[in-house]
This record gives structure tokens, sequence and C-alpha cells, in this order.
């Protein structure tokens, strides 16, 4: 939540929500942790949507369901076992490195727009993600030894690490 946000919000009593306010709050929070979680699958097919990312949606979810029903015609895979019956409570789960990860940092923008996350690994790399969405932005390959601590700068322009002698 931005800092005008909470002016705004700490500006205004406090008001009964309706039913329909609480119904939108939900199914918005559903839609983030859903893009969140499905990110690759729905960049690759907006109808991953349908296909995978609703039918993997927890089924206690609000966006489930409302929506999941709806597809009934075109006989929507169910499945069986193993599904999640809510969200995680970690809304994303960083995945790549092949070792162990010794050192994480992170950066923010000021204004908050910009969120980033690098982590270095005992595989001997870095790797730089978006922390909104959970994507690898790049990787810092070729290190001949484990990275051990990791700092980004605090205009967030350089990053700094070092290694283990």
């Amino acid at each position: 939540v931005s800092k005008q946000s909470l002016k705004l919000l700490s500006a205004k009593p406090l008001q009964r929500v309706t039913p329909i306010q609480a119904l939108i709050a939900t199914l918005l929070k559903d839609i983030k942790q859903l893009v969140g979680e499905f990110y690759k699958p729905i960049s690759y097919s907006a109808l991953n949507v349908y296909f995978s990312a609703l039918v993997l949606c927890p089924e206690d979810t609000g966006l489930f369901k409302k929506y999941y029903s709806n597809f009934n015609s075109i006989k929507l895979p169910k499945v069986i076992t193993g599904k999640d019956q809510d969200w995680s409570p970690c809304f994303s789960v960083f995945k790549g490195h092949t070792s162990y990860v010794n050192s994480v940092a992170w950066w923010s923008s000021t204004d908050g727009e910009i969120l980033l996350v690098a982590s270095a690994s005992f595989d001997l790399s870095i790797r730089l993600w978006d922390a909104y969405t959970g994507i690898e932005i790049c990787q810092f390959l070729g290190h001949t030894k484990a990275i051990n601590s990791i700092a980004f700068s605090k205009d967030g322009t350089k990053g700094h690490f070092i290694n283990k002698n």
C-alpha cells in the first residue's frame, strides 16, 4: 500500500463494507495471487487462465467458487488429489538455483514501484528477481567460488558480492 493510499484511508471515516465490496476485495486478492503463482503459463497463452490456473486454483478461494462451475460445458480437468484448499501464505517462491541459497538482498524504489530481490547460491550464481511477480530478470554466472554475501547500493544501481577465500 502506497503512502498516498494510507493518507486517503486515514482521512476518511470508517464505513461499513457492503457484501459486493467484500466480494470484489476477495476476488482482487485471489486474482493477484493467481497471477503471481501462474504468471508463466498465463504469459504463454491467455487460455491457460482457464485450462491450468483456474483448475489449480485452491477450492476455498472466492475466485474458484465463483468461476470454476461456469466452465462445466468445456469440461475442465479436475484435480483429484494434492490440490491446495487455500493460497499458500508464501506469496512467491523464487525457483531457479540448483543448490542452497546463502544470501538474499532486496531493494525498493522510493515510490515502491520497483522491488528487486537478489539471491546468491552455492551453485556459483547470482540471480535477480522481480519481487512482485517472482520472475527471474537475469543471472550472473561464471563465479568460481560460492558467493557468501550480496547487497545493493543505496540507489539500487550497483550490486556488491563477497566470495569466500
